[in-house]
């Protein structure tokens, strides 16, 4: 048994979520445009032509629906084909699927939908939904997964009620994501898969990963096997070679019964190091320009009053100079410091405001290897911790880092100011 959506009762699809309009294409389509600006209408915002923001539409009910004889909500979307190079690879558009009762309840279902195979049936189980009996409304919505601008239509097609869903011969409905365990991935690194199946019924056999040449993984394939509809497993692999077309955005190939799904590899942020927390002592700091003494301390005058994340910090005095000269304390390590595997420098800075006419305050960082440096200086809010960071990705010397000098100074006054700043966490990112 099968029934259009609202049949029975009169109902408009209305365009919803940056949108600019909502057509009947035909008896049973409704083409949804995006991006093209129609005369007349307001402007939609900036970031609605970003493929990763959701388009789509809605229709309401005069009459509330019980649909409890027939449970499964359907319909079929269709995206046109993309032009070669329009999306960032691992692109996957997605349709979402979203029913709402009178209550307030919504029950929302998920999937994946691929151009290339025209038209994509969804179908989304409320049965136990306690609002099966009373639906009000359904919206449509379909998006991409990257920033790429996205500017065109998508089709709907009828949407309606039935007793059971049609699996669809061929295709699954998995939700497949691949995060590789460091920033740096590299052959031997961690790969975690996760799998989850939101088709009609139990998979089967294996998910063969890795099937791409640039990016494969050992073992090439995962158990999927009796993996119920709804349900997640997750699986470790390992990079057996890492060479992606796109270093920015990597993705990994895998493939369910001949079907092929492009899966962006996350890349976590970057993670800390840190070389100096001060919980020790001034761990070799010494004051360099312009400061009279140096110290570790739990507390401290100006805001926020405490250390970054532990117990201390390095608390500097200053002489009584300019304000806009420099105050800085500076570090020679042991043995020099190899940062060639780091991605950045960094190290959190605080310091006083209320300098006499000054127009602000800026912080520096200088790096050392023997007689090259590698400086940055940037703006700073006094009375609040600020990362202060230098990329090392194109510094030739960073294998060999012999000293590190850190200060700050106001800008725009010459008065003489005698100030107190702190230093915590110094370290790098790799």
């Amino acid at each position: 048994m099968h029934r259009a959506v609202g049949s029975g009762q009169r109902h408009i699809w209305l365009r919803a979520g940056a949108v600019t309009a909502a057509q009947t294409a035909g008896r049973d389509a409704l083409v949804v445009h995006f991006g093209d600006q129609a005369p007349g209408q307001l402007p939609l915002p900036f970031w609605s032509t970003e493929a990763k923001t959701a388009k789509g539409a809605d229709v309401g009910f005069a009459y509330p629906v019980n649909a409890t004889r027939t449970p499964w909500l359907d319909l079929a979307v269709r995206v046109p084909p993309p032009a070669a190079g329009q999306f960032k690879p691992g692109n996957t558009f997605l349709a979402t699927v979203k029913a709402y009762g009178t209550d307030g309840q919504v029950a929302e279902g998920l999937a994946p939908v691929d151009p290339s195979l025209g038209w994509v049936p969804l179908s989304v189980d409320l049965a136990g939904w306690p609002e099966l009996r009373a639906i009000k409304a359904i919206k449509v919505w379909v998006q991409g997964t990257t920033d790429d601008t996205w500017q065109g239509s998508y089709a709907i097609g009828q949407a309606g009620f039935s007793e059971a869903a049609t699996p669809s011969a061929g295709r699954a409905n998995l939700a497949i994501s691949a995060t590789a365990a460091v920033h740096s991935p590299q052959p031997g690194t961690a790969v975690t898969l996760s799998v989850t199946n939101d088709d009609t019924g139990p998979l089967q056999g294996q998910l063969a990963a890795g099937t791409c040449p640039d990016v494969t993984v050992t073992p090439a394939a995962v158990s999927v096997d009796g993996l119920a509809s709804g349900a997640t497993r997750t699986a470790t692999v390992q990079l057996a070679s890492y060479q992606p077309a796109d270093p920015a955005a990597p993705t990994l190939c895998v493939s369910y019964q001949g079907e092929q799904f492009t899966v962006p590899l996350q890349i976590p942020p970057p993670a800390p190091h840190t070389l100096y927390d001060f919980q020790t002592g001034t761990q070799g700091w010494q004051p360099a320009q312009n400061v009279a003494s140096v110290g570790t301390v739990t507390s401290f005058a100006d805001g926020p009053g405490v250390p970054y994340q532990s117990s201390y910090a390095l608390d500097a005095t200053a002489d009584a100079v300019p304000a806009s000269a420099e105050k800085s304390v500076a570090v020679t390590p042991a043995a020099p410091l190899d940062l060639s595997a780091a991605d950045s420098f960094f190290a959190y800075v605080d310091c006083y405001g209320g300098a006499p006419g000054a127009t602000g305050y800026q912080a520096t960082v200088t790096l050392s290897s023997g007689t090259q440096t590698l400086t940055r200086t940037v703006p700073i809010t006094p009375d609040n911790w600020n990362q202060v960071s230098v990329s090392l990705s194109g510094w030739a010397y960073r294998n060999q880092v012999t000293g590190i000098e850190i200060g700050f100074q106001a800008t725009g006054s010459a008065t003489p100011w005698q100030p107190h700043f702190q230093l915590d966490d110094v370290g790098y990112t790799s």
